[in-house]
């Protein structure tokens, strides 16, 4: 492994931030346009995000726990972000594109006034989104956290009983 990447794996904010930027671009070039920069960007920051918590975990810097928590946090972020572009973009473009249909019966000046109302009106729209939209992400992270503890609260009993069983 490079230095870049093994300081940016053991913890220097500076090296991850670089060696992210240099995965993301790569992933991007080897593609041939077919994962866009965002993507790229996204699954950079997840390979190399996970690698960082296996090494920590490994040095016996981070405890399993922390390293699931700091898991499922940065994927709830992630998933945040995308769903937060996603609808953004979407809201934007529908409420201009309305805005200007409605706006061109008055002639071409109200398609413009009409453009201009509809991204007020999306400005609006997508601040209450993105708060609704963090609601549901937060949610959705406190489930899986429920999942994992009982999960793992799950596997020692049932373990704990497959060792009685066969050790009595």
């Amino acid at each position: 492994m490079s230095e870049l990447a093994d300081k940016a794996v053991s913890g220097d904010q500076q090296s991850f931030t670089d060696f992210r930027k240099l995965t993301a671009c790569g992933i991007a070039m080897t593609t041939d346009g077919a994962v866009g920069g965002a993507e790229a960007a996204a699954t950079a920051d997840k390979s190399i995000f996970q690698k960082a918590v296996q090494y920590a975990v490994g040095k016996g810097e981070m405890a399993a726990d922390e390293a699931v928590d700091s898991l499922i946090d940065r994927g709830a972020a992630q998933l945040s972000t995308a769903i937060h572009n996603t609808i953004s973009h979407a809201v934007t473009v529908g409420c201009c594109t309305a805005g200007t249909w409605l706006g061109s019966f008055l002639g071409p000046v109200g398609a413009k006034v009409g453009a201009t109302v509809g991204l007020k009106v999306a400005g609006i729209l997508n601040t209450n989104i993105s708060t609704l939209v963090d609601k549901g992400i937060a949610k959705v992270r406190d489930v899986a956290r429920n999942v994992y503890q009982k999960g793992k609260e799950w596997l020692k009993s049932t373990a704990g009983k497959i060792k009685s069983f066969i050790f009595g």
